[in-house]
């Protein structure tokens, strides 16, 4: 099982929006990772993955959704999509549902959308 490190933006950077790291770790576990490790406050975690990544395969719901769309890239939490003429409302709903259910969590999953001819014209 590979080892990787996930650095996330947006923790603890000022009196809002802070996460205690032993917490950080658990939820890191509950995904089913092993060797959980957090470095300094900053939201830094090292991790073995699981044998099978957690949540939705977002590509194979594009195709069993029949939509011409593809997922391009995925850079830590963001997915960049190629959205198809005309599908625009029909993937934004579908990415919606698939990513809002990606990990079994006690809090509900924030998920935000942008759209613009670039990565930089859809950032929110």
């Amino acid at each position: 099982m590979p080892t990787h490190v996930a650095l996330l933006r947006g923790i603890n950077l000022g009196p809002h929006k802070r996460v205690a790291m032993p917490a950080l770790r658990t939820l890191v576990g509950s995904l089913g990772h092993t060797d959980v490790a957090t470095y300094i406050a900053s939201g830094n975690v090292v991790f073995t993955a699981a044998d099978a990544a957690p949540g939705p395969n977002l590509e194979k719901a594009i195709a069993t959704e029949g939509l011409r769309s593809r997922m391009v890239l995925q850079v830590h939490d963001e997915l960049v999509l190629e959205v198809a003429e005309g599908e625009r409302e029909r993937l934004e709903a579908l990415v919606r549902r698939e990513m809002a259910g990606a990990a079994d969590l006690s809090v509900a999953l924030e998920v935000s959308v942008g759209f613009g001819p670039s990565w930089d014209a859809a950032a929110h």
